[in-house]
Order: structure tokens, then sequence, then C-alpha cells
């Protein structure tokens, strides 16, 4: 069965595309073979709801089209739609990981539909509907490249008697933390600790310590543009709020 378009679209889209009943019906003898990958999986409480509203509504429109639902967890999904972008087999719709970076790659390699266009045309989907702001993060070159289903907060957490015991305030910000890690250090405790397996979740802090930096708008602009950063633009202050 032929694909129902050349070009794909990522779903960090499929809330709008498949839950809300976008699909435009076909005859059933041209009914298209629809490719779908996420992390979603039943077994998974907190993706149960998600995951049986996709299959829900596939099996309310299997006179439409037929959907394959590929289940991948975890960073295995980014090598696979990596390879897949390589190998032009990339999904009609996907889950990817929102990011000015990813945005950018996604939209120079000429395999997906752009949200912006996707809104243009739908009657039913409307930017308003989303939460401002999520489009910093999946835009590129002034393009909505996709749109996110979900936001994540991340969240230090003190040691309430430390502070106290040392008349500290809590840090808001990233000078604050460096005076902080100061007298720890002094004090012979370490400042700050945190579990990264694979480097999850500590991308999501250093995106929040970078920007604090200074002209910190062009170091996200190459990173989002070129894919590079320089490191020590973060490092060396990073380093010293830890030693």
């Amino acid at each position: 069965m032929k694909k129902y378009t050349k070009k794909i679209m990522a779903m960090v889209t499929v809330a709008a595309t498949m839950v809300t009943g976008t699909a435009i019906p076909v005859m059933a003898d041209d009914a298209p073979t629809i490719r779908l990958i996420t992390w979603l999986t039943p077994s998974n409480p907190a993706q149960k709801p998600s995951y049986d509203a996709i299959e829900s509504f596939a099996d309310d429109h299997a006179d439409e089209f037929t959907l394959e639902h590929e289940n991948i967890v975890g960073d295995e999904l980014k090598a696979k739609i990596k390879t897949d972008i390589a190998g032009d087999t990339v999904p009609d719709i996907f889950i990817y990981w929102g990011s000015g970076g990813n945005s950018t790659m996604l939209l120079d390699a000429d395999v997906i539909i752009p949200f912006d266009e996707y809104l243009d045309a739908s009657e039913l989907v409307s930017r308003d509907l989303f939460p401002e702001e999520s489009f910093s993060r999946t835009s590129s070159k002034g393009t909505l490249t996709t749109i996110t289903t979900s936001l994540q907060y991340g969240v230090w957490l003190c040691n309430k008697a430390l502070f106290e015991e040392y008349g500290l305030e809590y840090p808001k910000t990233l000078d604050d933390m460096i005076e902080v890690g100061k007298v720890f250090n002094e004090n012979g405790i370490t400042p700050f600790a945190m579990g990264s397996k694979g480097g999850n979740p500590a991308h999501e802090f250093v995106a929040e310590i970078l920007g604090q930096m200074p002209d910190c708008e062009k170091d996200f602009e190459n990173l989002t543009q070129n894919y590079t950063i320089d490191t020590l633009t973060f490092i060396i202050p990073w380093k010293l709020s830890t030693q």
C-alpha cells in the first residue's frame, strides 16, 4: 500500500493528528498504512491512557488506514530515528525529543512537514491550543518545526538542615549556587549531587545553567544552528561552584 505522503510529520504531533481525529478519510481500497513510532507502552501506567487512545482511534478508523505502531523506549529511539533519517526510511509519525538542535536536524534533513504548515492547513488544530513557552524548544530558523506533547520540569532538592546550620539562603541563580558551593566546600560538604544515567536528566540542568550565562542567546543559536557549543563557557563556572 502506498503511503499517504512523501514527507513525514514528527509526532511530537500525534496527539493532534491521531488522537483528535484529523486524519483524512480515504476509500477502503486505497487505505494507506501509517507507520507510527512512539515510546508509549501499555505496561507503563503513566503512558497507558495515551497508548490506548491511539489504538482506539486506529480501531475506529480501520476502514481508512492501517496503523503499524512500533514501541521503542529510551535512547534507543534516538538511534532508530537517526538511522531511519540516514536510510530514508523515516516513519510517517514519530515522537522525538524537543530541542532547538533536534528541530534544526529534522528540518535540515527535509523529512518532516513543519508544524507551521500543518497548522495552516488544519481546520481543527490551532496554535493557541499549545503552550507558548514550548515553541522555542521546537522551532528552528523562524519555523515551528514540531510540536510538544508534554513538558517536564526539573527541581533541586535542598538539605534544609545544612542550609540552616550555615545560615544560607536557598540559591535562586547560578551566582547564588557558586556562593553556596564555596561555603559547603570550605566545610568539607559536597555541594551538589545528582544521578544521571546516560546523560539523563543532567542535560536539562546544564541547559538551565547555560541559559544564565553571558551571551547565552548566541550560545543557544550556535547550538541549534551549528550543533556545537563552547563547553568552557559553562564548565568553568560550574566547577567553581562544585570544587
